[in-house]
């Protein structure tokens, strides 16, 4: 059994812990600190196999990107002397170790993986001390207000159902649309010229969905239509040129609709999360030395 800890920040900041065999190249100065081509390469080791060639560079510095930013945020909680408890610490340890049928397993994976206990409590208590830094100084001020939930609420409150045809170039779609001025069957034109097999046979008629669940041309495109038989006109995705028939509409049950406000409230704070974690580590970028050697 292959042992993984946590999460990809996780991963990626776990240290080279067995003694190098040759030169480690610095890579990085984060103030007084370092970052090694080892960590680099055990980071890179442990995100798995299947790395195209050509995403090789990007992916590597992606990585260095992150292990720069936990470095920072490390650092930043020192400076602001957080501290977690040894309660913590081991509470964590003993949760990864339940995810193991016996002791010996647990062993047995993480010396596969080249560390120790301890070295995992260090790494635990780290991760723990920047999770508790990460919600003071951003998570606190993530706030959905009453107004955007209310907004949730009437944008998500029901689905619709609608057909579509599907060509693979503008021009048939031009063509195809002069039919329907021409009140042809948006069925039969489907059936005869839509290139989405799971659908074509029906006509083009989709299951009902709710708002944001198709992407999202298509779906704002079909959530502006109102009237039953309602035709858009010429829609662009990723998968080609759309046409769509506006079918009918129908209310969303309470508790689905709970759970759907739940799911989008979810996705907002997420939204806002990543935008106000994106400023502040910007900003202790801009008041750190950072050195990357080329």
């Amino acid at each position: 059994m292959k042992f993984r800890c946590g999460v990809f920040l996780t991963l990626i900041s776990l240290t080279c812990l067995s003694e190098a065999k040759t030169v480690n190249r610095i890579v990085a100065w984060i103030n007084d600190e370092i970052i090694t081509q080892a960590e680099i390469d055990k980071a890179m080791n442990m995100l798995g196999s299947g790395i195209k060639p050509e995403q090789m560079d990007k992916l590597r510095r992606q990585v260095l990107d992150k292990l720069i930013e936990e470095k920072l945020i490390l650092q930043e909680a020192k400076r602001q002397k957080i501290k977690v408890s040894v309660q913590e610490v081991e509470e964590e340890l003993a949760r990864i170790k339940s995810q193991f049928k016996s002791i010996d397993d647990f062993k047995k994976a993480i010396k596969e993986e080249g560390f120790t206990e301890d070295d995992l409590r260090k790494e635990y208590e780290e991760n723990l001390i920047k999770g508790e830094l990460v919600n003071s100084e951003v998570r606190a001020n993530i706030q959905v207000s009453q107004e955007e939930l209310s907004q949730i609420r009437n944008e998500y409150s029901y689905q619709i159902k609608v057909r579509h045809i599907l060509v693979r170039t503008k021009p048939e779609a031009i063509l195809i649309l002069a039919r329907l001025d021409r009140n042809e069957s948006f069925e039969d034109l489907a059936k005869r010229y839509s290139i989405d097999k799971g659908n074509k046979d029906k006509g083009g008629l989709l299951d009902f969905f709710t708002k944001g669940k198709m992407v999202r041309e298509f779906s704002e495109a079909a959530f502006a239509l109102k009237r039953p038989g309602e035709i858009s006109g010429i829609v662009e995705t990723k998968f080609g040129f759309h046409i769509i028939q506006f079918v009918e509409k129908k209310e969303l049950t309470q508790e689905e609709l709970n759970e759907l406000i739940k799911t989008q409230e979810s996705k907002l704070r997420q939204a806002k999360f990543n935008e106000e974690f994106s400023g502040w580590i910007n900003k202790l970028k801009e008041k750190s030395y950072i050195k990357i050697e080329r």
